[in-house]
């Protein structure tokens, strides 16, 4: 009867150890990052949050230059503040991918008005340069 509980209680910590590994872990990226190697594994999370502010018009646009059978994009949103009674007050914007599979992948994003059109020279920037192991 003991053995049973010891191999029951094993194969449920098995389980959760699997489910835990699986998940995979997140990479948080800010502009610090930028034009930095980032290392990351299959089914890792790349979160990038950036500040924003759209009341400006600006806002952040993301290309997946290289590798878009390598990442997965999950979201692609912007995250207001938590309301204080001003008004135009920035937030951060957040772009998530997940690792799908071994290889390189470039992200780039750019802050500007879309109206204004994209000049990469110009316009603010951050650059990632993802290897998936």
């Amino acid at each position: 009867m003991q053995t049973i509980k010891v191999l029951s209680l094993s194969l449920v910590l098995c389980f959760m150890f699997a489910a835990c590994a699986a998940k995979g872990k997140d990479a948080v990226l800010g502009q610090e990052e930028s034009d930095k190697v980032i290392t990351v594994n299959v089914g890792d999370t790349i979160k990038v949050l950036l500040p924003s502010n759209p009341t400006t018009g600006y806002g952040w646009q993301f290309f997946i230059e290289n590798g878009k059978d390598k990442v997965t994009v999950l979201k692609d949103d912007f995250i207001p503040p938590k309301y204080d009674g001003r008004v135009g007050v920035g937030g951060e914007h957040i772009y998530e991918l997940r690792a799908t599979g071994a290889g390189n992948a470039k992200i780039a994003g750019y802050y500007y008005r879309p109206w204004e059109g994209l000049d990469k020279d110009k316009d603010t920037n951050v650059i990632y340069e993802i290897v998936i192991q």
